[in-house]
């Protein structure tokens, strides 16, 4: 698990062959350098409240995509994770649906050291690489919050859709679209937060793995163009903090708080800011760390102000693969 080993420097646990420090946190020496997240134990923190995020965010829903276990006796389902984390929608999954076989996985390994019998941890493994994992296999293939992740959206859905049982198998994506949003004027378009965005996209669409969200119909086109048929699309708004008066929006933007900032004069939390902040910011624009920091404290300001009524927006995609008739006529479509 990452950052098991003994105390190093800054209290940090030591790395492992499996990690490397930079700047205070831990990161992945699997494919070094690509992945811009840490993957020590407060960004376990944060993965862990994010799910409890999208978890109050959709009611307690773990898949708005059609699914039905087969029953015992038969060839069972498949469900495919792509890029697991701590593996809490994995093990929610799986714990639900004990007759279906679930495999996940990651460049590092985060997730529980006691998982269920019908989970699988594969690691590290880089779903950009071939997966050698069967095509036309899958039931339900998963991907969350990859944004910042991923160099190429075509590719990566053309090998989803490769992996997919055709006519029955089904893509889900869900994501938080980092931009922020405020419907009332109360952010201003020169706070420190809009700037934040904007520096955040422009680093890693200059690494080439771009945090911006592709946008609803950018995304739509290319889930298209990749042959996915029923797309379906949800939208639900993020509040920043526990600014709103509705009391489903404000746990919502506590616990997104909590997971991007944390408790105020406590450590604990997700401190998601800083995981988002630190590698693109210094990697890509040679900031200093020190003022990376001191430029991270006054984005949680922004981030804080319930005077701001302020939001993300998450995103969740499902598409199902065609039967082969149904790619055979789309073909002859194309050809008039």
């Amino acid at each position: 698990m990452a950052g098991s080993g003994p105390a190093g420097i800054n209290g940090l646990p030591r790395p492992s062959e499996a990690e490397y420090e930079e700047n205070g946190r831990l990161y992945s020496t699997f494919r070094r350098g690509v992945y811009l997240l840490p993957c020590d134990e407060l960004e376990k923190d944060r993965l862990d409240i994010l799910h409890r995020v999208l978890e109050e965010a959709r009611r307690g829903n773990l898949l708005n995509a059609p699914f039905q276990e087969r029953p015992p006796g038969h060839n069972g389902c498949r469900v495919l994770d792509l890029g697991f984390g701590t593996g809490f929608w994995l093990v929610d999954m799986a714990a639900k649906y004990r007759n279906t076989e679930f495999v996940g996985i990651d460049l590092a390994n985060m997730g529980p050291d006691q998982i269920l019998e019908n989970v699988t941890l594969l690691y590290p493994r880089d779903y950009e690489s071939p997966w050698a994992l069967g095509e036309e296999s899958w039931d339900i293939i998963h991907i969350q919050m990859a944004c910042g992740s991923v160099s190429s959206w075509p590719n990566l859905y053309s090998k989803v859709m490769k992996h997919l049982r055709p006519g029955t198998g089904w893509f889900e994506q869900v994501e938080i679209d980092l931009r922020p949003r405020c419907d009332d004027g109360t952010l201003s378009p020169n706070s420190r937060l809009v700037e934040w965005y904007n520096y955040i996209a422009e680093a890693t669409f200059n690494i080439g793995r771009p945090i911006e969200y592709k946008g609803d119909g950018e995304t739509h086109r290319l889930l298209t163009a990749a042959g996915f048929k029923d797309i379906r699309h949800e939208a639900i708004r993020i509040p920043l903090n526990t600014w709103p008066t509705d009391p489903h929006e404000k746990e919502i933007g506590a616990w997104y708080y909590l997971s991007m900032i944390g408790e105020l004069n406590n450590d604990r939390g997700g401190h998601g800011i800083e995981a988002i902040s630190l590698a693109p910011l210094h990697r890509t624009f040679n900031w200093p760390v020190e003022h990376v920091w001191r430029y991270i404290k006054e984005v949680e300001r922004d981030f804080a102000e319930v005077k701001f009524h302020t939001y993300h927006v998450l995103h969740i995609w499902s598409g199902r693969a065609p039967e082969e008739h149904e790619k055979t006529r789309d073909s002859l479509r194309s050809e008039r």
